[in-house]
């Protein structure tokens, strides 16, 4: 009868231990699926905090501006580019948590981790966005007119996207201009009036001295009704 006891005494201790184990494979099950909570059901602050634990210690980059598509670029990296016009700075744009795409074509502001080994190849601060949302603040435009004609297709404006050129009227800068929201080609040959955002990220090998607009809007004018301001 001795013998039987210890037996199921023992059997008793092995049970209880297997049950406290599971119980903590249970927690440790809890806790990782809480931490693996979807970026953007958290604040901007809480989403710093987070990326920390895996980034190291960082701070947020906030900025406003045009949000596009980045499309060919030299530096290869970013499918989407924020354009902010009153520092003449650039940003390009990932985010693992955001839909980043429903955003394109707007003014936005971003708050976002600076993704390290970047920037490259002559490239703008690479952020990884944590937060972003529609600005009522849209940052400076330049409004000009003149007559839109295309640009030849063996230059190197062409090669970067750059069509068209606006030849002001205005006693100011002629432009090279593209749009990825409006289009300009119905406008050839005409004298419009345009707004745009001034494009801070030209390759190095197309000339900086030329002046380049991102078109958010575009209209045909009178040709005696040159009276823009260019800002």
């Amino acid at each position: 009868m001795k013998k039987i006891l210890t037996y199921r005494s023992r059997g008793d201790l092995a049970s209880r231990v297997m049950k406290v184990m599971l119980a903590l494979i249970l927690l440790a099950s809890v806790a990782t699926i809480y931490s693996c909570r979807k970026t953007d059901d958290l604040s901007p602050a809480a989403a710093q905090t987070n990326l920390q634990g895996t980034l190291g210690a960082t701070s947020l980059i906030m900025a406003t501006g045009l949000l596009k598509e980045s499309g060919v670029t030299t530096y290869q990296y970013g499918q989407y580019i924020l354009t902010v016009s009153d520092t003449k700075t650039s940003y390009a744009l990932k985010s693992s948590a955001l839909n980043l795409k429903a955003y394109v074509n707007k003014i936005v502001t971003v708050e976002g981790v600076s993704v390290r080994g970047y920037p490259i190849d002559g490239g703008p601060v690479y952020l990884d966005v944590v937060w972003i949302g529609e600005s009522t603040t849209p940052p400076e435009m330049v409004t000009a007119a003149g007559t839109l004609i295309a640009v030849g297709s063996n230059t190197l404006q062409y090669a970067y996207g750059w069509q068209y050129k606006l030849i002001n009227r205005d006693h100011g800068p002629d432009y090279y201009i593209k749009s990825s929201s409006v289009e300009l080609e119905m406008f050839l040959n005409k004298p419009v009036r345009i707004q745009g955002l001034p494009e801070s990220s030209i390759p190095v090998n197309v000339a900086s001295n030329d002046s380049y607009l991102n078109v958010i809007s575009i209209m045909e004018i009178a040709a005696s009704s040159y009276t823009g301001t260019n800002n």
